[in-house]
């Protein structure tokens, strides 16, 4: 089965236990939670198309929260019914049309701190059982109640998972399994409705960042802030391709490298990868291994965010380069990170330095990049 999948993003409903106003909308750290929930996916290469769920009349409030999404992979507005499993249903039957894909995933638009790397583990699951959630164990006692609150007995928590969303699934299987949904028919989740009909699901590993905003008083949960620190350099030499930030550049050298030397693309994977103290490049991807001979160092940083379990707040970028002008490149540099990243460019900073004829870099023999990361 291919890891090429659609993206339903459901918000169909009021956000009545909210509190005031469509959660989906409000704004965090200057980005709408809708946004930011779909964000995570748009970096990944196998997302072919994206259908988002809206309230009844509520088209146009859901355009102005999405925003700008990449021309290259198609944005569907469907709107949604009078529960969750309705909602989804419209979705499903919109992409029934197309066939350009093989998995569909269902994301909750109110999730907003989801990772990349919990989306590839779902795909990578869904790929080999036909369905996959996200899931995490219970870390407290567990009681079953009456409903005037009195405890009626302990239930034993072994094998109970709190479920999450992305939950990813075959699409024939998934379009199957609600073209037969009953009038009367009503689940929790898509999990639910998958398994009713035969589905097999597996449970992954999930984040505890990653929470759904149902109160108001979820917006007010800190999230650990982390900084990375990159840098790199590379000598220049004849016959090789200037890479900078994911493009080449039009300068008579390059880097010589064991990959394709973009340097400012290693200092980032170096920065993030000393976020998460999850060692450095040199580290996870060896000179010594053949297999990384001349790779995209765009192929380097996917990897690397795929086992990531954080966001990208902002990046700060120094580029030091002599006898070549770069700063009318750095606008530029700063739309290919903003891609690969699905980062907002307005949180991108590049700065481009020469070193004043001193040293090796001075003498235009070598190019140096250092990057600095915020994370959560």
């Amino acid at each position: 089965m291919s890891r090429d999948f659609a993206l339903i993003l459901t918000a169909g409903g009021q956000s009545t236990r909210f509190g005031g106003g469509k959660k989906e909308y409000i704004e965090i750290e200057g980005e709408t939670i809708i946004r930011r929930s779909l964000r995570p996916f748009l970096s990944l290469p196998y997302l072919k198309r994206v259908v988002v769920t809206y309230p009844k009349g509520q088209r146009e409030e859901m355009v102005r929260a999405l925003g700008k999404v990449s021309n290259h992979i198609p944005l569907s507005l469907v709107e949604g019914g009078e529960t969750r499993t309705l909602s989804v249903k419209n979705g499903v039957s919109f992409l029934s049309s197309f066939s350009d894909y093989s998995l569909i995933a269902v994301h909750d638009g109110a999730r907003p701190f989801v990772s990349v790397a919990t989306i590839e583990r779902c795909l990578s699951a869904a790929e080999v059982t036909g369905g996959a959630v996200p899931a995490l164990k219970f870390p407290d006692a567990v009681k079953r109640c009456s409903a005037e609150g009195e405890i009626i007995e302990s239930v034993d928590r072994s094998g109970l998972l709190r479920v999450q969303t992305p939950q990813v699934f075959s699409r024939d299987t998934l379009i199957s399994a609600y073209a037969s949904l009953s009038e009367s028919e009503s689940y929790d989740d898509d999990a639910s409705l998958f398994l009713s009909r035969g589905g097999r699901v597996k449970a992954v590993e999930g984040n505890e960042e990653n929470i759904k905003i149902t109160w108001k008083s979820d917006l007010k949960k800190e999230r650990d802030m982390r900084i990375g620190f990159g840098n790199d350099i590379h000598r220049l030499v004849e016959n090789r391709p200037l890479m900078m930030g994911g493009i080449a550049l039009p300068h008579s050298k390059g880097e010589e490298a064991h990959s394709d030397g973009d340097v400012l693309l290693h200092a980032l994977i170096d920065a993030l990868l000393g976020a998460a103290a999850k060692g450095d490049i040199g580290c996870l991807f060896p000179p010594e291994d053949k297999k990384w001979k001349d790779r995209d160092s765009k192929e380097l940083l996917a990897t690397v965010l795929s086992i990531l379990e954080a966001e990208i707040i902002n990046i700060d970028a120094v580029i030091t380069l002599e006898g070549f002008r770069l700063k009318p490149y750095t606008a530029a540099i700063r739309e290919s990170l903003s891609t690969l990243l699905s980062l907002p460019v307005d949180r991108i900073s590049v700065k481009a330095k020469t070193n004043e004829g001193l040293d090796s870099l001075g003498k235009g023999e070598a190019v140096k990049a250092e990057v600095v990361v915020l994370v959560k």
